[in-house]
């Protein structure tokens, strides 16, 4: 009866655990499963890079205008809601974990987009009656 070395086992098994490692990732990328670790690395810093310069951005044209806090954050709360949502795309959660995430951000942006910035009341009733008042 021959021993192993502990070492020697310990080796083989690591280089086992690669080959078996690269030919999952091949299969995957091969049937268009998921994308490789490197192109998934490239894809989610490009995008934080890109983020990071449309923040960066629209930052300095809002200075520029001297914009109102609620116009603010509109702006920013779209474009990182925009950008949250692409990165859990491209990390590519199952559908049953990016479905309700998807749905908050959706709530959310709806909420920013369409709330009331404090203008004119568009009550057709009530802006009826403001127009007797100043008749009668």
């Amino acid at each position: 009866m021959t021993t192993i070395a502990s070492g020697d086992a310990v080796q083989k098994l690591q280089v086992g655990q690669r080959a078996f490692d690269s030919t999952q990732q091949a299969a995957e990328v091969a049937n268009g499963v998921g994308w490789s670790h490197d192109h998934l690395m490239f894809l989610t810093s490009s995008l934080l890079g890109f983020l990071s310069v449309v923040v960066l951005a629209s930052t300095f044209l809002m200075w520029r205008q001297r914009s109102s806090a609620d116009h603010m954050l509109r702006i920013f709360g779209i474009i990182l809601i925009a950008g949250l949502s692409t990165f859990l795309l491209i990390c590519g959660y199952s559908s049953a974990q990016l479905t309700p995430i998807v749905g908050l951000f959706g709530a959310i942006a709806g909420y920013l987009l369409g709330k009331d910035s404090g203008g004119q009341k568009t009550n057709p009733t009530e802006n009826a009656r403001h127009a007797d008042d100043k008749t009668g």
